[in-house]
């Protein structure tokens, strides 16, 4: 080491130090250097991108699917990584079925399925093992839903195919996940007890596709299969099939199947009940399909149905007994008369700022008995109240019309006594304001239905955000038919038409016992419409 000499300066500069080292120390005091730089930076360990793939399968024994002349009893299939299975009893099947049940072992990535020994196979037939949902990889519970393994006890395989879609038949929507299945046409009971020929699930855009199908006639299902069985189970799930059966030959190619789903009610039973205060509240497991029936011992009572729940008060003084009977559901209650507190009631107003059209609601908490149209005004001169009536379908709603000037707001002037309720209340005095929008913040649509059959009935919605605006009902006696609907806000609107062959008022779902397809439904998405402006649009 040597050390430099003194500066010439009067102060002595602080003493500088030069050191010689050889190349390979120099070398490790780097590397030693680089790496507690690094150890300094700490940062995150990322695990990479999810596993989102299902187990492959990369080999088979005796051989890759389709396999020709198979004469074995096991079968050996290895994958890409280890899997577990799931329900291996309801999920992996045979088709054509086979008598005795199938025999499975797991070992690590390899799968073996076994056939017992006393089954006898068909000769000159086309198998398809189908595993449903029960392979999974063994870490994320990845589903892998289309392997099939195909073999053949002759030299040939069945090559038929039959492709679909699948989809709800109110709303039109595709659904994934459903179990699609092939019975032989004549099958007994079908989807009730036993499992399917062929099968497969939809996709994701709610197609199909089944491959490796023998020549003949099928009968075509579509199931929801909440629990896994393959059979639809006690009319309560969804379940959509062909009209008539399909027959697959060589010669032609099968017509794509379109099926639509639809809701089999359970069998009607009241879910639950309450009585007070001279008030019968019943809630059923579901929406009756017509409008519940009630018979009394008194001489007054009022009801008000929705969906699954229906609301009975008590007109007369004494205990009345209300006998219930909805669809083959028969259900009896007892209720006093109604007991309420205070001289007066005070209604609300459902919504304060009404189109020149609309109606103003007031609500109570008791049915309305009657309604003096004479003790409601407005606080501006020009307003004439025409009319106020209680609502047909729930009675405790009063519709007050009149002809609201739009652009203004005024006050909604309730005197008392304007109404009673059933309990012999009359209102208490009240004010609202109202709000009336200008008209040019509305705008209006022409609708033409145009090329519908005649002879039909149609129910018309129009839907805004799949709520309904307005409605209407028609029957086609002649073509086009033409709809004006004014006053509405601005937004993309669609349009619904509900056939009713039957014309009840209302859509009917399918019903699968009594082979009769849901009634059909069509959707027509509508032009943007706009505030001060009028959208005419052309349905074919």
């Amino acid at each position: 080491m040597r050390r430099v000499g003194r500066t010439s300066n009067a102060e002595e500069a602080a003493p500088l130090y030069f050191c010689r080292m050889r190349p390979l120390s120099c070398l490790r005091l780097c590397c030693l250097a680089l790496l507690l730089q690094a150890c300094a930076n700490i940062q995150n360990i990322t695990g990479g991108p999810e596993d989102l793939a299902p187990p492959q399968l990369v080999s088979a024994w005796p051989g890759n699917s389709p396999l020709l002349n198979f004469s074995g009893r096991e079968i050996h299939l290895q994958f890409d990584e280890w899997i577990r299975l799931d329900n291996p009893t309801g999920n992996i099947a045979i088709s054509p079925p086979v008598e005795f049940p199938l025999k499975t072992k797991l070992r690590g990535k390899v799968l073996s399925i076994a056939i017992d020994e006393r089954e006898v196979l068909r000769p000159q037939t086309t198998y398809t093992l189908q595993f449903g949902e029960a392979i999974r990889d063994i870490t994320k519970g990845n589903v892998q839903r289309k392997l099939n393994y195909v073999f053949s006890t002759g030299n040939f395989i069945d090559s038929l195919r039959l492709r679909g879609s699948v989809a709800d038949a109110f709303s039109g929507k595709s659904t994934e996940g459903m179990l699609v299945s092939l019975f032989r046409e004549g099958t007994d009971s079908a989807l009730l007890k036993g499992k399917p020929l062929y099968y497969t699930w939809t996709d994701e855009a709610g197609q199909f596709t089944l491959d490796f199908l023998a020549a003949g006639r099928y009968e075509v299902f579509a199931l929801e299969d909440k629990n896994k069985n393959f059979l639809l189970d006690k009319n309560a799930e969804l379940v959509g099939f062909s009209t008539a059966p399909v027959e697959l030959n060589e010669n032609a190619e099968a017509s794509f199947q379109v099926l639509a789903m639809s809701l089999q009610p359970p069998l009607l039973r009241t879910a639950g009940s309450r009585i007070r205060s001279g008030v019968v509240q019943v809630k059923f497991t579901r929406s009756p399909v017509d409008a519940p029936r009630i018979q009394s011992s008194g001489r007054k009572h009022w009801s008000w149905v929705r969906d699954d729940s229906l609301v009975i008060w008590n007109g007369d003084l004494d205990e009345q007994t209300f006998v219930i009977t909805a669809e083959s559901h028969v259900d009896t209650f007892v209720a006093g008369p109604l007991v309420v507190s205070g001289t007066g009631f005070v209604p609300v107003l459902s919504a304060s700022r009404p189109s020149p059209v609309d109606s103003l609601v007031l609500s109570a908490a008791l049915p309305l008995t009657a309604i003096d149209a004479s003790r409601i005004r407005c606080s501006d001169s020009l307003v004439v109240i025409r009319h106020a009536v209680i609502d047909a379908a729930d009675p405790r709603k009063c519709h007050i019309f009149a002809n609201w000037p739009p652009g203004k707001e005024c006050a909604l002037i309730l005197d008392s006594a304007a109404m009673r309720n059933a309990a012999g209340q009359d209102n208490r005095p009240d004010t609202f304001r109202v709000i009336v929008p200008t008209a040019e913040s509305f705008g209006s649509m022409r609708i033409l239905l145009d090329s519908v059959a005649e002879g039909q009935a149609f129910i018309v919605h129009l839907l805004l955000e799949d709520l309904v605006v307005r409605s209407a009902m028609v029957a086609v006696d002649a073509w086009p038919v033409e709809f004006h609907f004014n006053y509405l806000l601005p937004g993309t609107y669609r349009l619904r038409l509900m056939a009713d062959p039957n014309r009840n008022g209302r859509w009917d779902p399918g019903n699968f016992l009594l082979r009769t397809q849901a009634e059909a439904v069509y959707y027509f998405t509508l032009p943007e419409l706009r505030a001060d402006w009028e959208v005419n649009a052309n349905i074919r």
